[in-house]
């Protein structure tokens, strides 16, 4: 959380301290680290991940959310350091948590699962909780990126309190959208398959 600054940086430190779960979570992890790679408790420390995106509390403002995908976050990041209203799933209490945990770190053999299920979970929290008109920050994204996945289609098919985005309607900003390498046919049809089968 290096990139974060000033009052905001504060603000997300004093939260994790408050936050009796996420302590016991990072005494863990930091307890565990200090064991060789062969001796890391890889299930508990999923099951921390898991259990701070599903149950954390996010005390934010559901109509200042930034959402982004991918080569977008620098942006993203830079975004909310100038907006300290605004938050992007880092800055929440559970983001804050699943960064400081590492689970990316490829000392820590996880597995691809593993890693991405907390993250792909709170992403699904924050898109359920926007309301009105959020923000996405974006480069092309990717066919399989979480905002693509996750995001877009609980903001289609399950939130009816969010009605824009960037200020366009939900639904036109999601058929105006391309894909990373994609022809325009093939990222309709990505589309339609992504909302047929959406089950969360």
């Amino acid at each position: 959380m290096a990139w974060l600054k000033g009052a905001k940086k504060d603000r997300v430190i004093d939260t994790i301290k408050h936050y009796e779960f996420g302590l016991k979570a990072l005494e863990f992890v930091t307890a565990m680290r200090q064991l060789p790679p062969a001796q890391h408790d890889l299930a508990t420390l999923a099951d921390f991940a898991n259990t701070i995106a599903q149950d954390a509390p996010i005390a934010i403002d559901p109509r200042k959310i930034a959402f982004f995908s991918g080569t977008a976050q620098p942006r993203a990041e830079a975004f909310v350091n100038e907006h300290f209203d605004f938050n992007i799933i880092h800055t929440t209490l559970p983001g804050a948590l699943l960064e400081i945990l590492q689970l990316f770190d490829p000392v820590v053999t996880l597995t691809r699962e593993q890693r991405y299920a907390p993250w792909n979970k709170l992403s699904s929290r924050l898109a359920l909780l926007a309301e009105g008109n959020t923000t996405a920050i974006l480069d092309t994204p990717k066919p399989y990126a979480t905002f693509i996945n996750y995001e877009m289609p609980i903001f289609l098919l399950r939130n009816t309190q969010l009605l824009t985005i960037n200020d366009t309607p939900k639904q036109d900003f999601w058929e105006n959208l391309a894909l990373y390498e994609l022809d325009a046919q093939a990222t309709r049809d990505h589309k339609s398959k992504i909302l047929s089968s959406f089950t969360i």
